[in-house]
């Protein structure tokens, strides 16, 4: 069985390389503990979701209430529903591709950026993964890095906080990133630890 699993810091450092020269009113950070606390710390006023199927309104519903009461009402939530090709995409479901493809990087690219996939392989064979390793197969893959085009916030709006454990960061995750972008004035991409949950990639600090 694959090791397919890295720590936070790591996670905020590929997702902040991953979206660093698109998309300039985006943050990514790393945090452990509630979702409106931290909020409330840097001032969002606005929480975003990714609504994957139909079946997922229900436990979402009890989410957003939860959040509103916590935060005294201070705290709304949004829903952003997925391109159609992306909207199977889980990370659950990119480990397990990951752990019964034969070609490992090159069925994991259909999921995550290249460098990304890179990454993941050598971790995987117990190559040592640090942020000088992170950078290289960034700068290596750089150009290889899907086209995208961003439009300027119209106002400076609000600030939205699209959280997950984001493990790993896949397209789909970035294609709401881009969206979000467009109409808040600042995006929070806030990496998370779920004790449930096996991870991809502690929280270090977020690559500026």
């Amino acid at each position: 069985r694959r090791r397919t699993t890295f720590p936070l810091e790591q996670r905020v450092d590929i997702a902040s390389l991953a979206l660093r020269d698109e998309f300039p009113n985006v943050r990514v950070r790393g945090y452990n503990g509630m979702t409106s606390t931290f909020a409330e710390s840097v001032g969002a006023t606005l929480i975003l979701r990714r609504l994957r199927r139909f079946t997922d309104i229900t436990s979402e519903y009890t989410d957003a209430r939860a959040l509103w009461e916590h935060s005294g009402g201070k705290l709304d939530t949004a829903y952003l529903v997925p391109d159609m090709h992306l909207s199977h995409m889980t990370p659950e479901l990119v480990r397990q591709y990951a752990r019964v493809e034969t070609d490992f990087a090159h069925s994991i690219r259909k999921w995550c950026p290249p460098f990304i996939a890179d990454l993941w392989e050598e971790q995987s064979s117990g190559v040592n993964i640090d942020f000088q390793r992170i950078w290289k197969l960034y700068r290596r893959h750089e150009s290889q890095a899907p086209a995208t085009t961003v439009p300027q916030a119209a106002v400076d709006v609000f600030s939205g906080i699209y959280a997950g454990s984001f493990s790993p960061p896949t397209y789909g995750h970035f294609e709401m990133v881009e969206r979000a972008s467009r109409f808040l004035s600042t995006v929070v991409m806030l990496a998370s630890v779920n004790p449930k949950k096996k991870t991809f990639s502690p929280a270090r600090r977020a690559w500026r």
